[in-house]
Order: structure tokens, then C-alpha cells, then sequence
């Protein structure tokens, strides 16, 4: 028999984060129980969670009242297997308390077991129809990145996940990630962005993290989406950078949304007709990646070895370049596909209204210093600062508190 779970704390809002929380959710009851497993997800608001769940024959959205939001929520309790609060923030959350206090009342005998993304509750013999599983966290607390989380549901359909940092009413700042990358980078800068005042907003391209794939895309195709991500969290005007891959991600929102930026910044940024090596697979696991790391970083300069030494630093660039495979490699290699394809603009043809900065090392191997120079030169407002003693990785990221605050003045 299938086993049943009822998601509990998620109300449907937009834009709260409890959307992303919910998705990583769904994806860990996947992993221990299996596709086979039935979800049942009770909503205030029906038609906002359906842009971000889709419905199936194993998921299924239930719209509660709210004047008597603890009777229908204990009905739905009865034809479950397996209770489930999520973490977040929203409606149900603030009630969450007063819910567990009713249903221990109702006979219901919901007890703790665990804390963290999700916090799973049994319930008793009185709520069981099937055998009892039970998903256990270890005390596991979702990470930053997690938290900050959000999705937004484009035009066309697709869901853009991003994650912010810094300061909430900071200067504006897009950040794109490198290649392969997710939004999960953002907890690499956040300090150095909540210290230079930025409101660090942090994208997951097509196909990467939460971020839906996107049929036949090109790298100007991502001006659209970051315009669109803009205006639903109000934004008018700001700034973006991209790092490494990221790059012409920031060089196509120059030429393509000039009116919308006031900087872009390029750091150590890939160029033109880039090789971006063979195709990628699905890394097992987090641990996998920062076996990566430890063998590809030792044909690597001084600087970036030193930078990738640092075990901290070695989570955080594993954590975020295994989230870009959460959907499968397929979106990461159409991206690679993309780098050594015509970008569909000329560097030359970037507005002059846009000043755009180029950071990169001299060291760097992988995108030599003398392509990044002819690449800076191209543009035709752009000033470049190149690091003697830096390379790909290092100037990258030990620089952020310059590059920030020349970007956000």
C-alpha cells in the first residue's frame, strides 16, 4: 500500500520562501519513500500554490477554510499515514503550535521526533491505516540558502528559483552564477554583501536548482527573466554581476535591458566561444564534489589553491555546485553547449549608457588573461582591473568588498 503524508505549513503566498522550502520538502520524502509515495498538501490559497506544485495522481493540493482551518486539517489527518510540518514562515506555521495542541487533544497523539527541513511527526495507532515510516532529519537545520530561498512562476510558466543575501533594503545587485553554479553561491558573498549594503538577489538558471529548464534557450533569452523577476519583487533599477559562467549572463543584460541597469561587473568572467569541456554527470552526493574539488584544484595556480584549501570554503563551492543537479545533468550541459555558440550580440554593440567593469587574474587558467583583455576591449564602456597574483577562483572571491562597492556606487 502506498503510504500516505500530509505536508502541513505551507498557505500558498507568493514570493514568502515557504514555496522553495516546500519543494526541497517534496524532494526529501522522495528520496526515502520513493515516487510511489502520496502527498497531500493543504493550501488557504489553491491557485497560488499551483503555479509552483503540480498536480498528479500522487500529489494532491486541498484547499482549507481558514474560520475552521483545525477540523478540516484534522480530517485530512485521519486518511494519513504520516503527518509532515514544513518550515517556513506563513499562515499555518504561526498556528502550528495551537494545530499539534488540538490534535493531541483530538486523541491524535502527534508527538516530535525530529527538527529541521522537515520536521516529522508520527502519529499514534488511532491515525495509522498502513504500516508507520518515519523520515528522520538527525537534527539537521536547513541551511542559509535554504531559508532565503524563493520561487517565482515567469510568464511562460517556468519557475525561477532564487535566494537572497546581504541587507533586505540594500542596493540592488543580481548575482549569476558560475558554470556549474546555483543560487547556493550566494552563501559564499553574503557576508561581504551585508557589509557593502547590498541586497544580494541570486538566480538559478534554466535547469539548475529550482529553476524549470527552458527548451531551446539562448544566453539572451536571461534578460527576460531577470526583468520579469525584478518587477514582482519591485525592483526598478539595479545592478548585476555573473561570475565565471556567470559572466555573459551580466554582459547579455547590458546590451539587451539597458534602461533597467545602472552597473555590470564581470569577474572572472568566461568569453566569447568558450570551451567549457565534456559533458557533466550527476554527482552522487555533496561528498563526491568536494572529492572534486581536493583533485581538480591541484592543477590549479598558488592563489587558487590556497582559496579551495580552505575547508569552509570547499563545503560552500560543493553545497552549491551539487544544488545545480538537483533536476539531473541535462540543464547544466545545455548550458555548456551554449558557451562555445554565438552569443547573440556583439560586445561592441553594448550601450554606452552602461558602465560595465571587468575583474579578472592574471594567473587564471581557466579563461586566460588575454582573452578577458580583448574581451574588456571590446566593450565600449568598460574599465578593467586585472589582478597580478590572482586566478580564477581567488580573484573571484577575495575581492568582493571592492567589487561590491564599486558596482552599488
Amino acid at each position: 500500500m502506498k503510504p500516505k503524508i500530509l505536508l502541513v505549513g505551507y498557505n500558498g503566498a507568493n514570493n514568502t520562501g515557504a514555496e522553495a522550502k516546500l519543494l526541497v520538502a517534496i524532494d526529501e520524502i522522495r528520496k526515502v519513500l520513493g515516487e510511489e509515495a502520496e502527498l497531500t498538501i493543504p493550501t488557504l490559497n489553491e491557485v497560488n500554490i499551483k503555479r509552483y506544485v503540480r498536480e498528479g495522481s500522487n500529489v494532491k493540493i486541498k484547499t482549507v477554510r481558514p474560520w475552521i482551518f483545525p477540523l478540516d486539517v484534522r480530517k485530512l489527518v485521519k486518511e494519513t499515514d504520516l503527518v509532515m510540518l514544513v518550515e517556513g514562515s506563513t499562515y499555518m506555521d504561526t498556528w502550528g503550535s495551537a494545530l499539534l495542541w488540538y490534535l493531541w487533544v483530538a486523541d491524535l497523539s502527534l508527538m516530535p521526533r525530529s527538527q529541521g527541513l522537515p520536521t516529522m511527526l508520527t502519529a499514534s495507532a488511532l491515525a495509522l491505516r498502513v504500516t508507520r515510516k518515519i523520515i528522520q532529519t538527525k537534527g539537521k537545520r536547513s541551511s542559509m540558502a535554504e531559508r532565503n530561498s524563493f520561487i517565482n512562476r515567469l510568464k511562460d510558466g517556468r519557475r525561477l528559483s532564487y535566494a537572497e543575501f546581504g541587507v533586505p533594503n540594500g542596493k540592488p545587485l543580481f548575482h549569476f552564477h558560475g558554470y556549474p553554479g546555483s543560487r547556493f553561491e550566494g552563501k559564499l558573498v553574503c557576508e561581504a554583501a551585508a557589509n557593502c549594503g547590498v541586497r544580494l538577489i541570486a538566480i538559478d538558471r534554466p535547469g539548475m536548482g529550482f529553476s524549470d529548464a527552458k527548451p531551446n534557450r539562448s544566453i539572451l533569452d536571461w534578460p527576460e527573466d531577470v526583468v520579469e523577476l525584478a518587477d514582482s519583487i519591485g525592483i526598478d533599477r539595479f545592478a548585476v554581476e555573473g561570475v565565471s559562467g556567470g559572466g555573459p549572463y551580466s554582459l547579455a543584460c547590458a546590451y539587451k535591458i539597458a534602461n533597467r541597469i545602472t552597473k555590470a561587473g564581470v569577474i572572472s568572467g568566461t568569453c566569447p566561444f568558450w570551451d567549457a569541456g565534456t559533458p557533466w554527470e550527476r554527482p552522487d552526493n555533496v561528498k563526491s564534489v568536494e572529492d572534486f574539488w581536493g583533485s581538480f584544484s591541484q592543477n590549479l595556480p598558488k592563489p587558487d589553491q590556497e582559496f579551495l584549501f580552505d575547508p569552509k570554503i570547499k563545503k560552500l563551492l560543493s553545497e552549491e555546485l551539487f544544488e545545480a543537479f538537483r533536476q539531473g545533468a541535462e540543464g547544466v550541459n545545455q548550458e555548456r553547449e551554449l558557451y562555445g555558440k554565438p552569443w547573440g550580440f556583439r560586445l561592441e554593440d553594448i550601450p554606452l549608457n552602461v558602465k560595465v567593469y571587468v575583474w579578472h587574474g592574471k594567473l587564471d587558467l581557466n579563461v586566460p588573461f588575454s582573452s578577458a583583455r580583448a574581451m574588456a576591449l571590446s566593450i565600449p564602456n568598460c574599465k578593467a582591473v586585472f589582478y597580478p597574483n590572482e586566478g580564477h577562483y581567488s580573484s573571484a572571491f577575495k575581492h568582493l568588498k571592492q567589487i561590491f562597492n564599486t558596482l552599488i556606487s
